[in-house]
């Protein structure tokens, strides 16, 4: 998993101060407060695939921000790990 976020790892600077308060949302997606230091990840958080009765099918995504210490709480599809930003689900527990 860690591998799908390494362009985020060595790119994204840790936050600073300044910038946590410019920030509309300072929450993870877990509810944890976004802290000064965290290197920040972002990635899209996959719903179930709904199917059409034309066939048609589509998959639900919510973007999410998490950071390192997160990310052993997700999977992520063979299909999907050549995507930009992260596609991952939830690991059931």
């Amino acid at each position: 998993m860690k591998k799908l976020f390494e362009k985020q790892l060595s790119g994204n600077l840790p936050l600073t101060k300044e910038i946590l308060e410019q920030l509309k949302n300072k929450i993870y997606f877990n509810g944890e407060n976004i802290e000064v230091g965290d290197v920040v990840l972002h990635a899209f958080l996959k719903g179930n695939e709904v199917t059409f009765n034309n066939g048609s099918v589509e998959l639900p995504v919510t973007i999410i921000f998490l950071n390192e210490r997160h990310i052993d709480m997700f999977t992520c599809e063979e299909r999907y790990e050549n995507s930009q930003t992260p596609i991952i689900s939830l690991k059931n527990n």
